[in-house]
């Protein structure tokens, strides 16, 4: 039986030109994920409603701000809203050592004075690091980015969703993304417009995650990480047409005003 998991869009642009840069909020009633945390990730959550102590997991997938620099101010804002409170979980930082060293040294620099308590899991081994627990199961591989990146899987109970982040698409990511319900996975842009530039900076086109899409057999595809002119409806046309030149499935497209949809 498929577990009811809900996702909202927090962020899912490149660039802070017109909404918030990447993060996700995975939630269900055994287990609560954030995927990567933007600059803006706490007025996102607060203008959700959402409760900090009910955050389980904070995953970070590479050290680029547009990612990861919301990470300190997720961990003061759930210090404040379980400070004086009896039975709070600390938050767990989830990451590679790079990411969760990265957290560390920035809350060294902005919070000198505090011991902000929080748990850390270390991803060792992308290809070989396993989180389980109960119905939860989080897997892992590696992409090709100009930073070590790590993708994430997400399995609760039968629902399944995967998490490339930014960069070349790998086969492992091939293998990570397989029959997954909901796939949100990069798309920069298309290859008519990016086509002399996306091989330096190593970010997935619209026809990449298509490729990836249809070979790992998804239900359905959320792109993200798209550039700003990617938010005028004939350049969003264009990108939608060039994911469904291999995917025929649902593309949906998240939006930036906390935009939520439920797998069932």
């Amino acid at each position: 039986m498929k577990a009811k998991v809900k996702v909202t869009v927090l962020g899912m642009w490149a660039s802070a030109h017109i909404g918030e840069t990447p993060s996700f909020l995975i939630e269900s009633d055994d287990f609560t994920i954030l995927l990567d945390m933007c600059p803006g990730v706490t007025r996102q959550l607060k203008r959700l409603g959402f409760q900090l102590p009910k955050l389980d997991m904070a995953f970070g997938s590479h050290v680029h701000s547009d990612h990861l620099s919301g990470s300190t101010y997720v961990l003061f804002q759930h210090f404040l809203e379980t400070r004086g409170k009896a039975n709070c979980k600390p938050l767990t930082f989830l990451g590679t050592d790079d990411v969760l060293t990265t957290i560390d040294a920035a809350l060294k620099l902005y919070y000198p004075e505090r011991n902000l308590e929080h748990d850390k899991f270390i991803i060792a081994d992308p290809q070989t690091t396993v989180y389980k627990k109960d119905s939860i199961l989080l897997r892992f591989a590696s992409v090709e980015h100009t930073v070590p990146t790590t993708a994430i899987r997400v399995e609760i109970g039968d629902t399944v969703l995967c998490y490339t982040s930014d960069g070349f698409f790998s086969p492992a990511l091939y293998d990570l993304a397989e029959g997954a319900d909901l796939l949100i996975g990069e798309a920069f842009g298309t290859m008519e417009d990016l086509k002399d530039r996306y091989m330096p900076i190593k970010h997935s086109l619209g026809v990449h995650l298509s490729e990836l899409a249809q070979k790992a057999n998804v239900r359905h595809v959320m792109p993200f990480h798209m550039g700003e002119i990617y938010g005028q409806p004939a350049k969003k046309a264009e990108l939608l047409a060039e994911i469904k030149q291999n995917f025929d499935g649902e593309i949906i497209w998240g939006g930036d005003d906390l935009f939520s949809m439920v797998i069932e």
